[in-house]
């Protein structure tokens, strides 16, 4: 049996690994993933590195 949950949340996919979270998002090739202890964090975390990864490429353009 698995202990990995995989979770659709809009934005990539949240996974439950042991007592963690991991949240993947995949956007223009680009990966970002975020591990924390609650699935909310985990989640804020992951948008927080998105959004450093989508502002040089929004100013170039």
């Amino acid at each position: 049996m698995s202990t990995k949950t995989r979770r659709s949340n809009g934005q990539g996919h949240t996974y439950k690994i042991g007592n963690s979270w991991k949240t993947v998002i995949t956007t223009q090739g680009r990966t970002v993933t975020a591990t924390a202890k609650s699935q909310q964090e985990s989640k804020r975390r992951a948008k927080r590195g998105l959004a450093t990864y989508q502002s040089p490429i929004m100013e170039s353009n």
